[in-house]
C-alpha cells in the first residue's frame, strides 16, 4: 500500500512502459479470428491514434530529446551503427527514462520497428548522452523470392523517442 500511495503522491517517480498498443475503441481491432498482425494487431502496422502507444511511460518528470548523431552515414553489409542520443532531464524531479530506437526500412510494410532500447536514471537538470548499436544484420528483411534475409538498399530512417508514437528525433542513413 505504501508504495502505491508513494507513486500516486509523487514520492516516487514510476518509470514502466506498456508492451502493446492500447487502441482506443475495441471496433478498431480486426476480426478475433484474423491472426495477421499486418491487419493492426501491433504498433507496426496499426494506422489509428492509439489510446497509449507501444513503450508508452508515465512519468513526474520532463525529458527532453535535444540531438542525434551516428557514427556512419552510409551503412553496409556487416556494419554497426553507434546512435548517440542527447536527453535531458528538464523536470523537477528525478527519474527513469526508457531511450527506444524505431527504423522505418526500405521496402518495408511496417511503419517502424523497434530496434533498441535504453533505460537510464537522471538527477533533475541531468544532460547524458545515451548510445544504441544496432546492427545491419538487424536491418535485413525477408525476400520472399530468393527465400532469404537481405539488407535493402535505399534510405533508413532512425526515429527516437518515448514510444512508438511520440518520436523525437529523426535521422535519414542510406543503405548501400
Amino acid at each position: 500500500g505504501h508504495a502505491i500511495a508513494d507513486v500516486l503522491f509523487g514520492k516516487y517517480n514510476p518509470a514502466g512502459r506498456t508492451t502493446q498498443t492500447w487502441v482506443t475503441s475495441i471496433d478498431e481491432l480486426p476480426n478475433m479470428m484474423d491472426y495477421n498482425i499486418r491487419n493492426g494487431r501491433t504498433y507496426m502496422y496499426y494506422k489509428g491514434k492509439p489510446l497509449y502507444a507501444f513503450g508508452h511511460g508515465l512519468s513526474y518528470t520532463k525529458f527532453d530529446y535535444t540531438s542525434i548523431a551516428t557514427d556512419k552515414e552510409i551503412i553496409h553489409n556487416g556494419d554497426k551503427i553507434n546512435i548517440d542520443i542527447t536527453i535531458k532531464n528538464a523536470g523537477n524531479m528525478n527519474g527513469e527514462e526508457v531511450v527506444q530506437v524505431y527504423a522505418k526500412i526500405p521496402g518495408d510494410d511496417a511503419s517502424k520497428r523497434l530496434k533498441g532500447f535504453c533505460r537510464t536514471n537522471m538527477t533533475i537538470g541531468e544532460s547524458k548522452i545515451v548510445r544504441i548499436t544496432i546492427d545491419a544484420k538487424d536491418l535485413e528483411l525477408w525476400n520472399l523470392k530468393d527465400d532469404k534475409f537481405e539488407l535493402p538498399k535505399g534510405t533508413l530512417t532512425i526515429q527516437v523517442g518515448s514510444s512508438s508514437e511520440d518520436i523525437k528525433l529523426e535521422k535519414n542513413i542510406s543503405i548501400k
